[in-house]
């Protein structure tokens, strides 16, 4: 398994992270960069078509707002989000799982992939995901917040994962995701 960020890192917005597999794909949350000339996640058509699944976080657009591009440049797979998030997005992915934030819980859905997820405290809806693909664990938080005093956070202290994507996104740091991605490659 490989983690691609697809953008996010040092950006406020296009919170996109791609997990490849053998086989198949995961994408986590697809968002706009607005006011950007490329405001769409940094995934070529051959990346998009290998992805089975995407998880959304939340109804922000800074992590849903791409869906319909991605629909167009050819993905076809599931989109599961809590049902809360659904019915706040403007454009609805096709085939979906709605996911009950009522409790935290756990899904399989496929022989190597199983998720648990719980609410991030950010805001209705908000999830966070902890996935095992692949024989690996893996952690996405989508603006995860759990000193917030009007949605209810799941904490998540002493979980323990092999890789961990904790949504940084208004940090202080300006530039882009390719910005960060080559300082990342420079650092080996």
């Amino acid at each position: 398994m490989k983690a691609y960020i697809a953008g996010g890192c040092y950006e406020h917005g296009r919170n996109s992270f791609l997990l490849e597999g053998s086989e198949y794909s995961l994408l986590v949350d697809c968002g706009t960069m607005q006011g950007s000339e490329t405001p769409n996640p940094y995934l070529s058509k051959e990346q998009i078509s290998k992805i089975r699944y995407v998880f959304l976080t939340h109804s922000h657009k800074d992590h849903v707002g791409s869906l319909e591009w991605l629909y167009q440049q050819g993905f076809c797979g599931k989109v599961y989000l809590a049902k809360e998030t659904y019915e706040q997005m403007s454009v609805k992915p096709k085939e979906y799982v709605l996911l009950d934030i009522s409790k935290q819980d756990t899904v399989r859905i496929e022989n190597d992939l199983e998720i648990r997820y719980g609410r991030s405290g950010h805001c209705v809806g908000s999830l966070w995901f902890k996935m095992s693909f692949e024989e690996k664990e893996v952690l996405f938080t989508g603006d995860y917040c759990e000193d917030s005093e009007a949605y209810i956070c799941d904490v998540l202290r002493d979980t323990y994962v092999d890789m961990a994507f904790v949504d940084c996104a208004y940090g202080n740091k300006i530039g882009t995701a390719l910005q960060s991605k080559q300082k990342l490659k420079e650092k080996k």
